[in-house]
């Protein structure tokens, strides 16, 4: 990916190699997970149907630590204050559990990539480097 100044107009040019780049660092950032109330109780991350049956929504952004950074709702319905207390805490701990594994995931798949890299180089038998 590279940016080009072209008479003040910038021009993004992307790559249409998958692995041609490289990973942001995304430790420190929230993650939004959205609860849908429906009558007495909360959905998350609700599916377009679940979404339908809600009259409101809270968006809450959590950080990898659980500490929420972030609220928002949606929708003409309001949430009672026990129901909207206990939302926010299902947030914080289903955030914190996407995040950690989020994290596993990433790990786990730049160490496979690093791997395949070192399984790449060709042997000094193929005519390699410095063969």
């Amino acid at each position: 990916m590279s940016s080009v100044s072209d008479g003040g107009q910038p021009e993004l040019e992307l790559s249409d190699d998958p692995y041609d780049g490289r990973r942001l660092e995304t430790g420190s950032c929230p993650l939004l997970v959205t609860l849908a109330r429906v009558g007495n109780h909360c959905v998350a991350d609700p599916t377009p149907e679940e979404e339908a049956c809600s009259s409101s929504s809270l968006v809450v952004g959590v950080a990898p630590d659980g500490r929420v950074s972030a609220i928002r709702k949606l929708g003409a319905g309001g949430f009672h204050p026990e129901t909207a207390r206990e939302a926010l805490e299902a947030a914080s701990e289903l955030g914190k559990t996407v995040q950690a594994e989020l994290a596993r995931r990433l790990e786990e798949d730049e160490r496979r990539r690093a791997e395949e890299d070192l399984c790449d180089l060709p042997s000094q038998e193929e005519g390699g480097f410095l063969a």
